[in-house]
């Protein structure tokens, strides 16, 4: 994001959104619109697009969705931030909602943990 200085001297935060869902694509683009300081210069639907995007567009942010078709955000965000050499450099955020975020690992019950031995058998009843 600009500062109130980078403003005044009327600096720009370039963005490019990239998510599939075209609704979130669009919230993003009218919230980050209505900033001052902020422009949004593309929308990528996949994330092999937004590498292509971000190539041309030289953005200053990506705002990018993990989960997508054809590239995931991930392997996305590395070829970006691999191509992003020299004095440019894009950054890139990846908003994680709680719908996104992979299932937390659930520990059994300690009444099965404790009818187990150490190395994870069960105990012998002898």
């Amino acid at each position: 994001m600009t500062t109130g200085s980078d403003m005044a001297d009327g600096v720009t935060t370039r963005c490019l959104i990239a998510d599939d869902q075209a609704m979130v694509r669009e919230g993003f683009a009218a919230v980050l619109a209505a900033q001052p300081g902020m422009v949004v210069v593309g929308q990528a639907a996949d994330g092999a697009e937004a590498v292509r995007q971000a190539r041309h567009l030289r953005p200053d942010v990506v705002l990018m969705d993990v989960r997508m078709p054809v590239m995931d955000g991930l392997e996305a965000a590395r070829q970006i931030l691999g191509a992003a050499a020299g004095p440019h450099r894009t950054r890139v955020l990846s908003p994680i909602s709680p719908a996104s975020r992979p299932p937390a690992r659930r520990r059994p019950p300690r009444s099965a943990r404790s009818a187990r031995s150490p190395a994870g058998r069960p105990r012998s009843s002898h």
